[in-house]
Formats: C-alpha cells, sequence, structure tokens
C-alpha cells in the first residue's frame, strides 16, 4: 500500500512534476511503497553548530557568500515547514518554480525528515561563490547536499543524496542500528534450513505486533495460491475491473478502463511487484474474506488483530472518512460478527 494512502490519481502534467521534483530534491531511495530517506541509527543525535561548539566539537562555518546565505537558510527551516509561497519565492530561482509547485517543494523537503527534525551541517567541500557540496544530518539520515545559486543568489539546484551508514559487522551492531530508526522497532533474520525449515538466526522484539503496511498483501497471495493449488482458481482465469473495486493509493490497474481483463497471474504480478491496491482487493473478492482469514491463522501468531481481515477501500474508509471517529467506533465493537457488520 502506498505510504502517503491518497486515493487522489494525478494527471500527466502532476506526473512529470513530481518526477522533476524527485530528480531536483529527493535521489533517494524508493521502495514498493514508499519515497523515505535512508536511516542512520548509530550516528551521534544530531545538534546544531552552536550546540556542538558546547561540547568541545568544532562547528563547521557556513561562509559568507550567496550560496552559503541560502544554506544557512536551508539549515533553518525545518520547524517551519510548509513554507509560504512568498518565501519560496525568495529563495529559489524562477527556473525550478516553472516546474515544481510550492506545495511539492513543500513535500519533498518535509520528506527527508520527521517533522521538526533537528539539521546539523557535518562537513563542507567543493565551496565556490555559487556552489558547495554539504554533508548535513537531518535527523537520524545523512545527506550530502549540492547547492548552487544563480547569478542573482537563488537557488538554481538543489540535490540530496542519502549517505549510507556503513554496514554494521555484528548482530550486536545491527541491533543497535536498527533501534536507532524509530521509536518501535521489531526486526527479524532467519534461516531457511537445508530440510526446508525456517528457523530465528537474531531478532528484536520479533513477537510483537506491528501495523503491517503493504505486507498484508503477502496473506492475499498465499490464499491464492492455497486456490491454485486446490484447483479452485487458475493463474489463467480472467479477472474483470469495476468501477467499484477500483482504489487509490499504489498501483496502475486503478487507471485502467472499466471492463479491462487481466489474468489472476498478472494481477497478482501487479500486487507484489509494485503493490497495487486495487489487485489486492480484486484477488481478495475472488478468494474471499475467510480464505484469506484462514491464512492469517496459519503463519500469524496474532491473527485476532486481523479478524475481519480489510480491503483496501475498507481501510481507506476508516482512515479517511470521519478520522478517527469511525476507526474508533470500529475498535470498539466486541467481537468478530460486529465488525463484518459494520463492514
Amino acid at each position: 500500500m502506498d505510504a502517503s494512502r491518497q486515493p487522489a490519481h494525478r494527471s500527466g502534467a502532476r506526473r512529470a512534476a513530481a518526477a522533476t521534483l524527485a530528480f531536483l530534491l529527493l535521489a533517494v531511495v524508493v521502495t514498493a511503497v514508499s519515497l523515505v530517506p535512508v536511516p542512520v541509527g548509530t550516528a551521534r543525535a544530531a545538534m546544531s553548530p552552536r550546540a556542538l561548539a558546547g561540547v568541545g566539537a568544532s562547528p563547521v562555518k557556513v561562509p559568507g557568500s550567496p550560496v552559503g546565505k541560502q544554506l544557512d537558510w536551508l539549515l533553518g527551516i525545518a520547524n517551519r515547514l510548509p513554507l509560504s509561497s512568498e518565501e519560496i519565492s525568495d529563495h529559489f530561482d524562477a527556473a525550478i518554480l516553472a516546474q515544481v509547485t510550492p506545495a511539492e517543494l513543500n513535500e519533498g523537503l518535509a520528506s527527508l525528515g520527521p517533522p521538526g527534525s533537528s539539521v546539523t551541517l557535518l562537513q563542507l567541500s567543493k565551496v565556490e561563490e555559487r556552489s558547495l557540496l554539504a554533508l548535513v544530518q537531518i535527523g537520524r539520515g545523512r545527506y550530502s547536499v549540492e547547492l548552487a545559486v544563480d547569478a542573482s543568489g537563488l537557488i538554481a539546484h538543489l540535490l540530496f543524496r542519502p549517505v549510507a551508514a556503513p554496514m554494521p559487522a555484528s548482530w550486536p551492531g545491527i541491533d543497535h542500528q536498527v533501534a536507532g530508526l524509530a521509536p518501535e522497532v521489531s526486526f527479524l533474520a532467519a534461516k531457511v534450513n537445508r530440510n526446508g525449515t525456517c528457523g530465528p538466526v537474531n531478532s528484536v522484539l520479533a513477537g510483537t505486533p506491528r501495523p503491517l503496511g503493504s505486507m498484508f498483501k503477502l496473506f492475499v497471495l498465499g490464499a491464492l495460491a492455497n486456490a491454485v493449488r486446490e484447483h479452485r482458481v487458475s493463474w489463467d482465469e480472467q479477472l474483470r475491473v469495476t468501477a467499484g473495486i477500483k482504489v487509490g493509493g499504489s498501483g496502475t490497474i486503478q487507471d485502467a478502463p472499466v471492463g479491462t481483463k487481466l489474468s489472476v497471474e498478472a494481477t497478482a504480478l501487479k500486487m507484489i511487484s509494485i503493490s497495487d491496491n486495487t489487485a489486492a482487493d480484486m484477488l481478495l473478492k475472488l478468494v474471499t474474506r475467510s480464505a484469506v482469514e484462514e491464512q492469517v491463522q496459519a503463519w500469524s501468531s496474532h491473527a485476532s488483530l486481523d479478524v475481519p481481515f480489510l480491503t483496501v477501500s475498507e481501510m481507506f474508509a476508516l482512515k479517511y472518512h470521519d478520522f478517527p471517529a469511525l476507526a474508533d467506533h470500529y475498535l470498539s465493537l466486541r467481537g468478530r460478527a460486529d465488525r463484518k457488520i459494520a463492514l
């Protein structure tokens, strides 16, 4: 499921603008569900240059040149996002603003770290009058920042590239890095043995239930595989896209004309390869909710938390319709039967 979970469709022009924004601002790792900064975990806590000076470290001095002034401005905006259109116009040149809207610019900047993240300038290199390369820490993520200004001192080029943390050489090192990713983190490394069994190698709170995100689609895939094995469904069976089955967020089937036919195999490939939300709901409807719940029972130690097993459309309804009142009411219902009636 797309991390933003936004059901609205973008036009071709908006997609082009988003691509431009990604080129200008967000040279970061793209996962199946989202665009995220690379976490550091073991890096020291982010601190301002003044705070660094207070603990004996040498703060990095921002040059007083035109490009230095823009860097100084960038280092101070984290607590003020989103920026107004007027402030953006005061700092970015016309060429960038012709390709990226203020809303998209704010979205790109905000995605570099959690709201209100501390921003630390760690290093400067290749410093010229109108360009420089900086190493900054935003929250727990480190980025190299290419920055250049035009003849008027306005930002003409801005590119953030994630700087990956060194790979830990031991499980304790990995545990430490994993623990720094977020306030609540679980991790499990397992090995498939030669006899076909799978056993844990290392874990951090592996038994603690966590929100699944797009991993819920693996349960749908498991139920589908069972149905194919039992000859209740065939990979070549054709599914039809209907107006009612379409759901927003990640995927492309939502953009297909009503009546479009896809094989079960093609639909499953869409669900797993690009986390297609409409594909997931099509397959869940095909194999039935009860079959997916049986798969959850077989694979999960906390199966009761996913009963009833929600479709993407139902999850979106709980999150976006009168939130949190509708979601709170649903969670307050006592049993599976009551919740199924509510759906």
